[in-house]
Parts: C-alpha cells; sequence; structure tokens
C-alpha cells in the first residue's frame, strides 16, 4: 500500500531532490522562452516605429547663410555690364532656393554679396525702402539700377544685328541663346528660331542650308557645326603642308563654299539623279541578262543561234 501511495501521476514533478531539481529547470526554460519572446516583440516594435519614421515626411531645416556660401555665389561690384548684372540676380536667385533660404530671410543673405558701388547703392536704397524688404523689392530697385529699360532695348537691338563674323558656330549660339530672350517676339517658335539663326550664320554656311529648308534650331546648328568641321579639317592639312596663314585666310573664303556647293550637289543632286537612273535602267538590265542567258544555253553548245560550229579534224 505504501508503495502505491509512493508512485507520481503522469505529468506531475516528483518530490524530493530529484523532482526539485526538475523544477529549476523547467522554470530556467520558461524564463528563457519569455525573455525570447520579449525580445521579438521588441525587435518587432522597434522595426515598426523605423518604418513609421522613414515613411513619414521629413521637415527640412531652413537654409542660412552657411548654406548658401557653401554654393559659392559670386561677387555683384557694381561695374558690370547690364547683361551680365541680370545674370547675376538671375543666378542668385536659383542659389537662394537652392540652399532653402527663407523667402524672409533672402535679401539679408544675399546683401553680403554686393561690393563696392553696388553695396553702395544698397545702403542708400535699403534705407529708402519700406521694411522688411522683400526679395521682388530688392529685384526691383536691381533691375531699375543695373539693368534698366534703356539696356533690355539695347539687348533686343544686339539681337536684331547679331551675326556670326569671325565668331565659330558655338560662339554665335551661345550669343543668340543669351540675346533671344529680349526679342520673344523673334522666336516665338522652332521654325522662326532656326530661321532668325540661320540668317546670322556666315553666307559660305548659309550657302549649304538654304537648299535643305530646314525647320528646326537643332538642325540648323548640327549641320553649321558639320559644315565648319570639313573646312577647318582641309585647312589644317595645308597648314601642315607648309601653307601661309594668310594664303590659308583666302582659300578658307573660297573653298568652305565649294565644298558646302558640292555637299549641296551630291545630296541634292547626284544622289537623287543616281537613284532615278538606277530605276530606269531596269528593263535594260533585265533583257541584256536574259540575253546572256540565253547565250549560255547548254543546249546550243554554248553557241548563240545560227553560229556556224567547225568540224573536229580526224587525226591520222
Amino acid at each position: 500500500m505504501e508503495r502505491r501511495s509512493g508512485r507520481n501521476n503522469i505529468g506531475q514533478v516528483p518530490n524530493g531532490p530529484v523532482g526539485g531539481e526538475n523544477a529549476d529547470v523547467l522554470r530556467i526554460i520558461q524564463t528563457m522562452l519569455g525573455n525570447q519572446q520579449q525580445q521579438m516583440e521588441n525587435q518587432q516594435q522597434q522595426t515598426e516605429l523605423l518604418r513609421q519614421e522613414l515613411a513619414a515626411p521629413k521637415e527640412q531645416r531652413p537654409g542660412n547663410v552657411s548654406d548658401f556660401r557653401r554654393l559659392q555665389p559670386a561677387i555683384f561690384t557694381g561695374d558690370e555690364k547690364p547683361l551680365e548684372a541680370e545674370q547675376w540676380l538671375t543666378d542668385t536667385t536659383d542659389l537662394l532656393n537652392a540652399a532653402r533660404v527663407p523667402k524672409e530671410n533672402q535679401v539679408e543673405v544675399a546683401k553680403i554679396q554686393l561690393k563696392d558701388v553696388a553695396r553702395t547703392w544698397w545702403l542708400a536704397e535699403e534705407a529708402r525702402l519700406e521694411k522688411p524688404v522683400t526679395w521682388d523689392a530688392f529685384s526691383k530697385s536691381f533691375y531699375s539700377r543695373f539693368f534698366p529699360a534703356t539696356a533690355q532695348k539695347d539687348m533686343e537691338e544686339q539681337f536684331i544685328r547679331l551675326q556670326q563674323w569671325n565668331k565659330s558656330v558655338d560662339e554665335y549660339a551661345a550669343e543668340f541663346l543669351r540675346l533671344s530672350r529680349f526679342a520673344p517676339y523673334m522666336v516665338t517658335d522652332e521654325e522662326k528660331r532656326a530661321s532668325r539663326f540661320q540668317q546670322g550664320l556666315q553666307m559660305k554656311i548659309q550657302m549649304y542650308l538654304m537648299p535643305q529648308q530646314l525647320k528646326t534650331y537643332a538642325e540648323v546648328l548640327t549641320i553649321a557645326r558639320d559644315v565648319m568641321l570639313v573646312g577647318a579639317v582641309a585647312l589644317n592639312a595645308l597648314f601642315h603642308l607648309g601653307v601661309s596663314m594668310p594664303l590659308l585666310e583666302r582659300i578658307s573664303a573660297a573653298v568652305v563654299p565649294i565644298l558646302a556647293a558640292l555637299f549641296t550637289l551630291v545630296g541634292w543632286g547626284l544622289f537623287p539623279l543616281a537613284i532615278v537612273l538606277y530605276i530606269v535602267g531596269a528593263p535594260a538590265r533585265r533583257r541584256a541578262r536574259r540575253a546572256a542567258e540565253s547565250a549560255a544555253d547548254p543546249d546550243c553548245g554554248g553557241h548563240a543561234p545560227g553560229d556556224p560550229v567547225a568540224p573536229e579534224r580526224e587525226e591520222t
């Protein structure tokens, strides 16, 4: 009876020293499992917080003087030409926006780039303007002093008279783009832009461009570059052969138009003519091919019909 009472039921921790050790091990395992579960939950929470932080839109810090100066803005002295002054204001506006300088601080940040005449002008102008001075008010005063309407009218006149002369095609193109915005009515669409650009090119280039009737500025610019490149290669070869510079200048004035005329002749004359002649000559080529095939017919022994065949000579 005592032996039966000493037995343990299944699933119960036995009493005594052995049963106590098993209970301790079980508690340790349960604690470890609980800690691992807690760590996993903490990692999931951290991951979710990080995801939410990355997904949330970040508020950018407003820019300041250091951010603006880091972009290396140009100094303005007031002695620049009107077009250079206008370019400075455009570049400075872009840099202020790129540096995220608030609108209300842009004048205070930009004025540190004014030196000499421009600095003296702004000290007087700042005292006159209503506070706080906005960037629009600064720009209006700047244009009135350094890029007045008379200067803008002069830029328009320069564009109207603009010619390539001795400039390269790329130099002429840069000047064309720089001045064209002061006469927008002359370049209202792509075809007008191309036409005005072509009219200012050297006559030797226009001789090649006129028959092609190009419709876009990019096409005119590309072909004008090619024409000048061909002429430059030819003149460079002559220079290495020992031809003097004065003679090269005279050759340039004569050779480039000739090359342009040759390109025009080949592109718009000889090549289309060759295609037409090839098409027209197709029937004649077919008749000639048939005649050749008939002459080579094996039934005739390789001789044309009606030709006498010499008898074979017997050997004695």
